[in-house]
């Protein structure tokens, strides 16, 4: 329930409007009330919107409680709506109550308006968290048969290739032909291979959100010490240049997932960098609006934006050719939006270079952050 609802007051007559809003305010102090004396009006505030419950006359000139209920559910169906009137008769509010509406209630029997509209907004409450319930399923469903489409669909390439070379596998066995063995049983070990790389990723895709460490206190510059550790070997190979931020803040969360969101970034961004060029990758933080913003940014090749949603899908590689299976950043916006925040890529286009900008709400709200922290991270890069 809204700590101070909105309520808007369809009702024509001035004196019943003000003391109506007189009995709300006299045992509801903190409500807030539009009225509305006219169908443009209502029509007008229900395009604004923003209300937690209408309270509706029966008899409003030129259109009825019915009428203004049935224009308030096209637009607002979960909007709770209690008539009140003083001319409704018993078999008007019957049809009323089988119309739609919420309850209603005696312009004689006020006392009766404030633990009707308390309900009303208590079921409200309960079936936006049911229909929010509800949505979340079906989009899990959606997700689940994408999921199955897509592992069925990257699983037979390999398991084709498979079937295929043990064929060719048992035709050179029996003619003898070592060199064609040999082909085979590469082809035949690369797909195995592959089928493993998407098993093991699967597997670790499955584990974010349902097996956890304890979460702990982490700065970041320890988070992004031990990715570079970890990517010690490429980033040697590569020469790659890698710049972090001078500040700090501290985090508290499962530590081996949040290590995973700059590995993944940093190795992404080194993986698809120019071959003759030395890959430049910055780490940042910034505050933007009160909010502490994340980034990778890089000198790569850049995304194509038509692509900018599309790479955080599962298997969804912009590069066949590239190792992995394609779930590194599905795995990342997992870990992210499992800490509560949101990831975004920045390119203009090929050539370009991109940047990653990713927020942790649920691993900084945790933990007591101090001025010091917060100065810091203003003049974070």
């Amino acid at each position: 329930m809204a700590d101070a609802p909105r309520i808007l007051h369809f009702e024509d007559n001035p004196l019943d409007a003000e003391i109506i809003e007189a009995a709300l305010h006299r045992k509801w102090p903190e409500c807030r009330v539009e009225l509305a004396a006219n169908r443009e009006r209502l029509t007008e505030l229900l395009v604004q919107g923003g209300f937690d419950l209408v309270l509706s006359d029966f008899a409003v000139p030129g259109f009825n409680g019915l009428e203004a209920m049935a224009l308030v559910r096209q637009q607002h169906p979960l909007l709770p709506f209690i008539l009140v009137s003083g001319t409704m008769g018993e078999e008007k509010a019957v049809e009323a109550m089988k119309s739609g509406a919420t309850d209603f209630v005696l312009k004689d029997r006020l006392p009766r308006l404030i633990p009707s509209i308390k309900r009303a907004l208590q079921e409200k409450t309960e079936l936006e968290l049911r229909r929010q319930a509800e949505e979340e399923l079906r989009k899990k469903n959606v997700e689940i048969e994408q999921f199955i489409y897509t592992v069925s669909h990257d699983l037979r390439s390999p398991l084709v290739t498979v079937k295929t070379f043990m064929g060719y596998l048992e035709k050179d066995m029996a003619e003898g032909n070592r060199d064609q063995l040999a082909q085979d049983i590469q082809f035949i070990n690369s797909a195995a291979d592959k089928m493993k790389l998407l098993l093991d990723e699967l597997l670790e895709l499955s584990r974010i959100g349902r097996i956890e460490t304890s979460s702990v206190r982490v700065s970041l510059k320890e988070i992004l010490s031990e990715t570079l550790e970890v990517l010690a070997g490429v980033i040697s190979e590569r020469t790659v240049d890698i710049r972090l931020p001078d500040t700090d803040l501290v985090l508290f969360g499962d530590r081996p997932r949040l290590c995973q969101i700059w590995q993944n970034l940093v190795e992404n961004a080194i993986r698809y960098s120019h071959d003759d060029t030395i890959p430049r990758i910055q780490a940042g933080i910034q505050q933007v609006d009160g909010e502490t913003i994340f980034s990778v940014r890089d000198n790569g090749r850049g995304i194509d934006p038509k692509y900018h949603r599309k790479i955080f899908g599962i298997f969804e590689k912009l590069d066949p050719k590239s190792p992995g299976a394609g779930l590194g950043l599905s795995m990342v916006q997992r870990i992210v939006e499992k800490c509560g925040g949101r990831i975004w890529v920045e390119s203009e286009g090929i050539d370009t270079g991109s940047c990653f900008f990713f927020t942790l709400p649920g691993v900084l709200n945790t933990v007591d952050i101090t001025a010091d922290d917060l100065r810091s991270v203003s003049h974070g890069s």
